[in-house]
């Protein structure tokens, strides 16, 4: 058997496991000569402004009160997907259910509440990573029928139709992407036998892949985030070294790795955000199972500095940055009760206070699940939980949510 079917199985069944996906950040000026300063975040890794909840006027005199409310399902439960947001839609992309890879392709409206089938991959695929590029959506790589993939194809929501491009040189699951000036890097991830390095850039003008400098670490379950013209690679996981503390950063313009200041903390299937010009790193998990531990990086000093952990250990969770706050959502855990690692807590972390607050929990406790932000309006969808009274049965789930900003 593989080493990595291996692995993932031991995730679902010990509890020890999230780009995808996303970003985080504190809001410290990190200095190798002077303390932090706390300062609200105002921006993201791109600079564009924070999303702020929306203000809605009361329905018939009532206040929704601040917490989850349950929205349309899916039309098909599901885990290790990916999504995209275009205007006020969110597509679900691919994944896995109980028997097998999804091709499957949903649309969400969040101004309706109803969701669409659309024309499905061409490819069945799970652990996928998926791009939305001039307002196209770009499903890469995954696994299908046991095998990572190399096949690359792009989805024109305009004509609800997906078009086959050309594969990568190395197939790879379990890597991550970043799009610099208008073309797709793929980098790391693992094929049915080992962790890689290689490093390729997509061309959608030519459609084109182009190997490039590999990574200098190998690594799997990594976090990989752009600040200014850099791309940087941060933990994750390989045979050889365990647990990576490492970071690597990548000059797109000449090619080039160089190596960086370590993370304090080795971990994979942690989340991170890059906001005013730091990288914030939360979760995740190592020898010593799931971790509360959270440090901010500084790119422009290559410090690191350790900020005030969690209330809950986690990994396999989602993190979001909306109003100038750090969100981490579900996930699951080694440290809860035994029998169930599947969390429905939320935190929320305030960098002008330097402390995490708990939140509304989830309805419905869930990992390897999607989030989006869209409208200033956060989102939960589908994932893997154990419903109760199935035993010790994961399953695939359909249910979705909405967080009700008060």
């Amino acid at each position: 058997m593989k080493f990595f079917k291996l692995f993932e199985s031991s995730f679902l069944v010990i509890s020890i496991f999230l780009t995808g996906c996303t970003q985080g950040a504190t809001g410290f000026t990190a200095s190798s000569s002077e303390p932090y300063v706390r300062q609200p975040i105002v921006s993201d890794a791109a600079g564009s402004p924070v999303q702020s909840p929306p203000s809605s006027p009361p329905i018939s005199g009532t206040v929704q009160p601040e917490g989850w409310k349950e929205i349309a399902p899916l039309n098909l439960p599901r885990y290790a997907y990916s999504t995209e947001v275009i205007k006020n839609k969110i597509y679900i992309v691919g994944g896995m259910d109980q028997n097998g890879k999804l091709a499957s392709l949903e649309e969400y409206d969040t101004e309706t509440d109803r969701w669409s089938t659309l024309t499905p991959m061409k490819t069945a695929r799970g652990y996928l990573q998926t791009v939305l590029l001039d307002g196209k959506i770009y499903a890469i790589g995954g696994n299908s029928n046991a095998q990572s993939l190399y096949t690359t194809e792009r989805y024109d929501p305009a004509k609800n139709q997906w078009t086959e491009l050309q594969p990568m040189h190395t197939s790879r699951e379990y890597f991550s992407t970043a799009v610099f000036d208008g073309k797709i890097y793929v980098m790391g991830g693992a094929d049915e036998s080992t962790v890689v390095s290689s490093v390729e850039v997509y061309d959608p003008s030519h459609n084109t892949w182009e190997e490039k400098s590999p990574m200098p670490t190998r690594r799997m379950h990594f976090q990989l985030l752009s600040v200014g013209n850099n791309i940087y690679a941060i933990g994750g996981y390989n045979a050889e070294k365990g647990y990576l503390s490492s970071v690597d950063m990548y000059d797109p313009v000449h090619d080039k790795w160089v190596q960086k200041a370590p993370m304090p903390t080795p971990r994979m299937q942690f989340e991170a955000i890059a906001a005013n010009g730091s990288i914030y790193a939360m979760g995740g998990m190592n020898d010593s199972g799931s971790l509360s531990a959270f440090e901010i990086y500084n790119p422009t000093s290559d410090t690191w500095e350790t900020g005030k952990s969690m209330n809950v250990a986690r990994h396999q969770f989602q993190s979001q940055l909306i109003n100038g706050k750090l969100y981490a959502i579900g996930g699951r855990s080694d440290k809860n009760k035994p029998g169930n690692p599947f969390l429905s807590s939320v935190e929320e972390y305030d960098p002008l206070k330097n402390t995490w607050l708990t939140k509304s929990p989830l309805l419905t406790p869930r990992s390897w699940f999607q989030s989006k932000v869209v409208g200033g309006r956060l989102f939960v969808f589908g994932g893997l939980s154990k419903p109760a009274g199935n035993g010790n049965s994961e399953q695939a789930m359909s249910n979705s949510e909405e967080y009700i900003f008060s």
